[in-house]
């Protein structure tokens, strides 16, 4: 695998953007804080989630380093506010290996899921509550011992949220959690997680996105999400969704049938 030499620097800036942007917001009025938590950090810190699925595939540093690709999860991670890179990492492997398999692909929602958000007002808080579901559901589905790296990744998102709290308060600790609960909940960009893990029509699982929004800001910030039937096929390809076609091509004459 040939990693991907950018994305290094991709996350670097967005980290210090949202370093940045605790800077600004802690001055700012509540209503306004959480105005731009939703529409601006809340592509930001998506965008971090998806880099750090990709980093989860070793495509930052490549095979050979794999110890730099889980510290660089772990410092993308930071602007999330909660710690889970290395939690991620472990359970997203068998997203991969048993995809859409039940009690093995924790992507897949529960049986209990299933049958409690079966209205559509049931269905929307679902889509709000999100990030709670993807978080805790491995933790239902297919739990496993809790490994070093996860410890040590707890310990430097407490830091990093401990020294944000001293130095300016509140609110931007505020603002980086209500980023990731926001964006990664009832937000445009998050529509890609209901057409990648569930099924519509039996026996296609996921699919890819190829359409217009790949060409706008906010998609190009999350370009690591946009193709991910390719990507679960291929799941050792860095940034996919920036070669949709290419990488469609190459699933395709290296996938058996």
């Amino acid at each position: 695998m040939r990693p991907d030499p950018s994305l290094k620097w991709m996350v670097l800036m967005l980290v210090l953007a949202q370093l940045l942007a605790c800077w600004l917001v802690r001055g700012l009025a509540w209503h306004w804080l959480l105005f731009w938590a939703y529409t601006l950090s809340g592509c930001v810190n998506h965008s971090l989630t998806l880099a750090i699925q990709d980093i989860s595939h070793n495509a930052a540093f490549g095979t050979a380093c794999a110890a730099r690709n889980r510290w660089l999860a772990v410092f993308a991670n930071l602007p999330v506010g909660v710690p889970y890179a290395a939690s991620f990492k472990k359970y997203h492997v068998d997203h991969h290996s048993y995809l859409g398999g039940d009690g093995l692909d924790v992507d897949v929602p529960t049986c209990l899921e299933g049958w409690f958000f079966c209205t559509p007002a049931r269905k929307l808080l679902w889509l709000v509550l999100q990030p709670f579901f993807y978080s805790l559901r491995p933790l239902c589905v297919h739990s496993r011992a809790v490994t070093r790296i996860e410890v040590l990744n707890a310990l430097v998102q407490l830091v990093a949220d401990v020294a944000i709290f001293a130095l300016w308060g509140l609110k931007p600790v505020v603002y980086l959690l209500a980023s990731s609960f926001l964006g990664l909940g009832l937000h445009p960009i998050s529509g890609h997680f209901v057409a990648e893990h569930y099924m519509f029509l039996k026996g296609h699982e996921t699919y890819s996105y190829y359409g217009p929004l790949n060409g706008s800001p906010s998609m190009w910030a999350t370009a690591w999400s946009t193709t991910t039937s390719p990507a679960s096929q291929a799941a050792n390809c860095p940034w996919c969704g920036r070669s949709p076609p290419s990488t469609t091509t190459t699933c395709r004459s290296t996938t058996p049938g």
